[in-house]
């Protein structure tokens, strides 16, 4: 039996230029409080559908303006998608780049005390006209009796270092902020590395730290103790001498070489090691004639005994890691779960092979390899030492392992893998490879 067609449906070219041209629909009114609806979604996915959408630009941290227009299209929708847009768009407040934001944030709040107890995230960026950054100075005096639930601080620097924005007092009030426990601190501009220190000294509570910027620190010498001169006044002495308890560090792959260097003496002196459980290092940059970045990070990796989860993502800037003996992993006798990136084939195999060997966890269960090569260095690897990490991975120590991704095609394993993949109980997954343009520009632009 042949169906019967709608003209009214079907999409018809126009007459002039030939495109389709279609019928407007009926437009649906997916409103959980519509009165004659034939058709309606759930309260429950409309909810998600917002979470995913604010979720999607939270990944990309940078976006906050493209977040704010998506949620508020969102919150016009219908009243019933109101109360969740508004949710996110008060959970993440990226609002704060000049006096007048904050004094016009600061107003909102006071008129609609309900809503201060949503925000959980502050995201604060100086301005780049030195005249005008002094705004910062009373962020402390006009929030922090309006935020009681802030636990994020995203702080960008863009300040220049001819006019240092922060009163003497502002890192003590800062202190007042007692529930932030992670911090986001990015260095875009010429900043002193004391004015890093009593960023992260300043909230007592904090427990996950991320480092990032493109602008190196001034800085002739690490002096921590003048970062801790000044003691905030809500902060007893006794809870002032403690080491801050951080959980997990984090540094990006823009982080400076020189900043990341910095970064590992200050954790080591004023962290206690003996509670960080998660470490993630981009971009450490390795040459055969200086490795002390890698070194640095070596040094922190053996202080740090309580560690479950490390990744390590190398880059070599000319030259093998003939001598690798840098990071080793022998104290880490809780690890769980390590994630090694190395950058080139075959160049980055003996160090591969080095930090694997120093593996001395019984509980590691998952092990990540990233090569990050394409198929002319895979095979290279192939005809020369085929058996390099097999041999490695074949050790008695690695028999608790479950778990083992790598970028690595299926097609090699049986040549790469052999041993390794018949043991019984392991997953030998495929993960994708994670290009970065920028780092094969550091392999042949070393400055």
């Amino acid at each position: 039996m042949q169906a019967t067609l709608d003209p009214s449906t079907l999409i018809i070219p126009s007459i002039l230029d030939g495109t389709p041209v279609s019928p407007s629909l009926p437009q649906l009114d997916i409103s959980v409080r519509a009165q004659n609806e034939t058709f309606r979604l759930p309260l429950e996915v409309c909810e998600l559908i917002i979470d995913i959408a604010a979720e999607f630009w939270d990944y990309f941290d940078f976006l906050a303006q493209p977040r704010r227009t998506t949620l508020r299209s969102c919150a016009l929708t219908c009243k019933a998608w109101l109360p969740r847009c508004r949710y996110h768009l008060f959970y993440a407040s990226d609002l704060l780049e000049s006096s007048e934001h904050l004094l016009g944030y600061v107003g909102m709040l006071r008129a609609h005390p309900e809503l201060t107890s949503l925000v959980r995230r502050l995201r604060i960026s100086g301005s780049f006209d030195d005249s005008k950054a002094y705004w910062i100075n009373s962020l402390p005096i006009l929030l922090s009796p309006l935020l009681p639930n802030l636990n994020h601080v995203v702080y960008t620097a863009q300040v220049s270092k001819h006019l240092a924005p922060f009163h003497p007092t502002f890192f003590r009030l800062l202190s007042t902020f007692r529930p932030v426990t992670q911090l986001h601190y990015t260095c875009n501009a010429k900043q002193p590395f004391d004015n890093f220190a009593k960023f992260v000294l300043a909230f007592r509570n904090l427990e996950r730290l991320h480092v990032d910027g493109e602008s190196e620190w001034i800085l002739e010498k690490p002096n921590f103790d003048q970062a801790v001169v000044e003691r905030p006044p809500l902060v007893t002495r006794r809870s002032w001498d403690k080491l801050l308890p951080l959980h997990h560090l984090h540094t990006s792959p823009y982080l400076v070489q020189r900043n990341l260097i910095h970064v590992v003496e200050f954790v080591l002196q004023r962290i206690d090691v003996t509670a960080l459980k998660t470490i993630e290092i981009w971009d450490i940059r390795w040459r055969e004639k200086d490795g002390e970045g890698i070194r640095a990070v070596g040094d922190l990796i053996n202080a740090c005994p309580n560690l479950r989860r490390v990744l390590l993502h190398i880059t070599l800037l000319g030259g093998k890691a003939k001598n690798p003996g840098y990071i080793s992993l022998g104290n880490n006798t809780q690890l769980r779960k390590l994630e090694l990136q190395i950058n080139y084939l075959p160049d980055s195999l003996p160090m591969f092979q080095q930090i694997l060997s120093s593996i001395s966890s019984p509980h590691l269960n998952h092990l990540t390899l990233r090569f990050n090569a394409d198929a002319r260095d895979i095979e290279h690897v192939v005809a020369t030492s085929p058996n390099h990490i097999d041999d490695v991975l074949t050790l008695g120590r690695f028999k608790g392992l479950n778990v083992l991704s790598t970028d690595i095609p299926a097609m090699y394993w049986p040549k790469l893998f052999r041993r390794t993949s018949q043991r019984g109980g392991l997953l030998l997954e495929q993960v994708e490879r994670m290009e970065s343009e920028r780092l094969h520009e550091l392999r042949h632009h070393v400055k």
